[in-house]
C-alpha cells in the first residue's frame, strides 16, 4: 500500500482552532516497527526504512511511503488522518504490520526564516545512528506514550 503527501499550500487549523501557514511547519516521523519504502522530492532512487529510523522534512517536501517501491500511492496523509481515532489511523492491510508516528513542528516568526534557511529539505537518521540523538530519544518517548493509548500498536 501507498501513501502521498503533498506539497500544502492552503491554511490549515491546528487543534487549538489557530490557523498557522504550512510554511511554519516542519514535519517528523519514525518507524517504530516494520519496514517501507521513502520516496522524497528531489531524491531520484527510493530510500529503504526499517524499525528505529527516523526523519525530518522541511515544510512544502512531498514524499510518499510505500510497501515496495513499485507501489503507486492511493490515499493522501490528509484522507487517512481524517479517519484517525484517537489519534491513531489505520491504512493497508494484508501485509506485515508497519507503525510509523509523525508530528509536526512549529516555528515562531522570528525564527522561522533562519531555521528555515539553514535545514535541508530532508534529514535522515538511520536506527544505527540515532541512539544518542534528541530526536531519536523524543520520539521512542512518542512511541511509548502512543502505545499505551492504543496497545495494538507495540
Amino acid at each position: 500500500m501507498g501513501v502521498i503527501q503533498e506539497k500544502q499550500t492552503e491554511e490549515k487549523v491546528t487543534p487549538s482552532d489557530k490557523k498557522m501557514s504550512p510554511t511554519d511547519l516542519a514535519h517528523f516521523a519514525m518507524l517504530s516497527r516494520g519496514n517501507c519504502w521513502l520516496s522524497v522530492e528531489g531524491i531520484p532512487e527510493p530510500i529503504p526504512l526499517t524499525g528505529g529510523d527516523c526523519f525530518l522534512l522541511a515544510r512544502g517536501t512531498s514524499i510518499v511511503l510505500r510497501d515496495s517501491p513499485r507501489t503507486r500511492p492511493r490515499w493522501s496523509f490528509r484522507e487517512i488522518g481524517a479517519k484517525a481515532n484517537n489519534n491513531v489511523a489505520h491504512y493497508g492491510g494484508g501485509g506485515a504490520p508497519t507503525t510509523i508516528v509523525c508530528g509536526s513542528l512549529s516555528f515562531d516568526r522570528a525564527s522561522l526564516k533562519p531555521i528555515t534557511q539553514l535545514l535541508p529539505s530532508f534529514i535522515l537518521i538511520k536506527a544505527d545512528q540515532a541512539r544518542t540523538l534528541a530526536l531519536h530519544n523524543t520520539m521512542q518517548a512518542l512511541v511509548l506514550e502512543m502505545a499505551e493509548q492504543a496497545p495494538d500498536l507495540k
